[in-house]
């Protein structure tokens, strides 16, 4: 019986290699040989998956955005009342900013080294407009709920930028951004949506 080969998961676990490795490395130098080593295959493999460095690149950027949205989806049609899922959003927002410094250097590093491959470009772009829409939604829901007149679009826009900056800050602080930058954040969302927050998460006062 012929050997069944998986070739979306080798292409996924070639693509999270080379995520690891960037994190620890940057673009620039990352070679095709070193990915394999990593994945643990053939060192043969990656260019047989992908065609070129952009191509693995891309997929790669593509992988880490698709991931980055169906996580917001996954929480912000949760269920529940609007004022649980903007609770839920903030806590996994606030999180995945300011958690796991070398994802968010791996990230940094592939838009910046990419700054002239449209595709990354569009990409990032189109990950940015998903979130930017999704929590518009959630925001307006939360206006109808509660009558507060807020615009959905400006909260939205408000808390996309808190929380990339959260992201930059984590990339070059570290750990040191939960001492220095969540305070601020949650200083910032308990003034707007009457939010309280205890050591490690935001959750709303009672």
């Amino acid at each position: 019986m012929p050997k069944i080969i998986d070739h979306e998961g080798t292409r996924d676990a070639i693509a999270d290699a080379f995520v690891r490795v960037v994190a620890a490395r940057g673009v620039a130098t990352v070679t095709m040989r070193e990915i394999a080593r990593e994945a643990g295959i053939s060192q043969t493999l990656p260019l047989y998956y992908f065609d070129s460095r952009d191509a693995l690149v891309e997929f790669a950027f593509a992988r880490q955005t698709q991931l980055s949205v169906e996580g917001l989806l996954e929480v912000t049609r949760s269920g529940g009342s609007a004022k649980d899922r903007i609770r839920a959003t903030v806590n996994w927002l606030v999180k995945r900013a300011s958690t796991n410094q070398a994802k968010w250097r791996m990230i940094i590093a592939m838009i910046v080294e990419n700054r002239e491959n449209s595709r990354i470009n569009d990409l990032d772009r189109e990950c940015y407009n998903k979130y930017l829409e999704e929590l518009e939604l959630l925001f307006d829901a939360y206006r109808l709920e509660t009558g507060i007149e807020l615009k959905p679009r400006a909260e939205a826009l408000m808390l996309i930028t808190a929380t990339d900056g959260l992201s930059l800050a984590t990339a070059s602080l570290g750990a040191t951004v939960q001492m220095l930058m969540v305070p601020q954040l949650n200083e910032l969302l308990l003034e707007r949506f009457g939010l309280s927050t205890d050591q490690d998460s935001l959750t709303f006062a009672a």
